[in-house]
């Protein structure tokens, strides 16, 4: 008897035992998974962000989504590599890995987010990009716009030897990062500006402004970046109101150009680059043609085609040469409204309004003189003319004494309510 209930009692203790260690094999695998996890979490996330990309039935709100998070990865990705102590998780990746595995990992995920952008500027997606109001259009292409800026950021941020690092893809046709070492003397010698030749550019920056904002190890940074099509997609102005767009035409392929590492106080280059890009199509005239460059917001990415510090060069009817003082994202802008007309146009179409609603008041004038005082014209037909000349004389009266009053705020409520 008291051998069994031994016997049963070390049973359920052996049980017990064992079902412990379990639990602890189980929490120690765990906590080792987790530890490992950040690891390749990042990669895994932008590897998985690069498939969904690939998928033939995304809608508006995927593509907002999956912009969203190539973002949103490869700013954690900077954070990281900002830090001035790394973490745990940084610190185990490298003692795990050799020094020759680290650098290919920055470029496994630059291609990634690569392969991802190019997959949502396809032209695959082009129903669900027009699903999207303009508004999102241009909220989502900035985004990608950032999000490749930052990528390239980090990789020729993490290269610590001259090189230089070419990348395409169908759209996203050239992605150039050199780095250079600017305090050899004959680089410095035969080198005064660094060119980016592509199907449609052509590009030079001073090699005196790379030198400036060069690192304290003597090596200078640059990248270049050129999209095929995603210039439909940024919306100059676009409101969150507007379900309809219409604004300027953008002939050309955009562009980015940066060096780093970015210097705050050094916001204007001392020579201004220069850059000729190719038509898409042929502007109507030459007048109407402006370099610009794409001017967002960081906090909402909401932007506009601007054209302050750039000028044009040269045009014609297949390219444009253009100079800007300061890097972002270029292009060549086909303007067909905001015409101003010269002060001679302005004063000639002023006489012309004036000797035009004048001669129509005095007709209007007359006939209603006549519809008056005629005693054999008096019917009910004429009475209905009658009414209908005095309106449009009135109308007219209204015209040609406001027409110059849209300063004035009585003036201007009073039009608001009555509009003729």
């Amino acid at each position: 008897m008291n051998q069994n209930i031994r016997r049963e009692t070390w049973t359920k203790t052996s049980v017990y035992h064992q079902t412990l260690f379990k639990m602890l094999v189980i929490l120690l695998v765990g906590t080792l998974v987790l530890s490992l996890q950040p690891i390749n979490s990042l990669i895994g996330s932008i590897r998985q962000a690069e498939y969904i990309s690939k998928r033939n039935d995304l809608n508006g709100s995927n593509i907002l989504e999956i912009s969203s998070a190539i973002v949103e990865l490869v700013e954690r990705k900077r954070k990281n590599n900002n830090q001035d102590k790394p973490s745990l998780n940084h610190t185990l990746t490298l003692q795990m890995q050799p020094v020759s595995t680290v650098q290919p990992n920055f470029e496994l995920e630059l291609e990634l987010v690569l392969n991802a952008t190019s997959n949502l500027l396809s032209n695959v997606h082009n129903g669900a990009w027009m699903g999207l109001p303009p508004f999102d259009q241009s909220m989502t292409a900035t985004r990608l716009l950032v999000g490749m800026e930052m990528i390239s950021e980090i990789l020729a941020e993490v290269t610590n030897r001259q090189q230089s690092i070419m990348k395409s893809t169908p759209e996203i046709e050239g992605l150039n990062i050199n780095i250079i070492n600017v305090t050899e003397t004959e680089l410095q010698v035969q080198q005064s500006s660094i060119t980016f030749n592509v199907p449609d550019l052509h590009l030079e920056i001073s090699f005196e402004d790379v030198k400036r904002r060069a690192s304290k190890s003597g090596l200078g940074r640059t990248a270049f970046i050129q999209y095929k099509n995603i210039e439909k997609w940024l919306k100059s102005n676009a409101t969150s109101e507007n379900e309809s767009y219409v604004g300027p035409s953008i002939i050309t392929k955009v562009f980015s150009a940066s060096i780093f590492p970015r210097k705050e106080h050094l916001t204007k280059l001392n020579s201004s680059i220069r850059f000729t890009l190719l038509h898409k199509f042929s502007p109507l005239n030459s007048s109407d043609v402006s370099c610009v460059f794409w001017n967002f917001s960081a906090d909402d990415f909401v932007g506009h085609w601007s054209d302050e510090g750039c000028k044009v060069i040269s045009t014609n009817d297949h390219n444009t040469t253009c100079e800007c003082d300061h890097l972002t994202h270029f292009a060549v802008l086909m303007s067909s409204t905001d015409k101003k007309i010269s002060p001679e146009d302005e004063f000639a179409l002023q006489i012309i309004t004036y000797i035009g609603c004048a001669i129509s008041i005095v007709c209007l004038a007359l006939a209603l003189f006549t519809f008056c005082f005629f005693r054999n014209l008096q019917c009910d037909r004429n009475t209905i003319h009658k009414n209908l000349v005095f309106s449009l004389l009135v109308a007219q009266l209204i015209f040609v004494f406001g027409i110059n009053q849209y300063d004035d705020k009585v003036w201007a409520k009073f039009s608001k309510q009555c509009p003729i």
